[in-house]
């Protein structure tokens, strides 16, 4: 029972971002800048940028991009 796999969910990459046209973060090469660098581009605001994680059985995840 120690080798079962009990991942519920993956999550891979995972941005949260926000502003009035947020597509402009991915249409750019802009995942090598800072957050700072990329509001200053865009105009928008990133919240969490390549998250991963992977979600086992009975645990409970909040993810909150501030």
């Amino acid at each position: 029972m120690a080798n079962e796999n009990n991942t519920q969910m993956v999550i891979k990459n995972l941005w949260k971002v926000y502003g009035k046209d947020t597509k402009r973060v991915f249409q750019k090469n802009l995942h090598n800048k800072s957050k700072e660098e990329i509001q200053n581009e865009t105009g928008c605001i990133v919240g969490m940028r390549d998250i991963n994680l992977e979600i086992k059985k009975g645990e409970f995840y909040i993810l909150m991009g501030l």
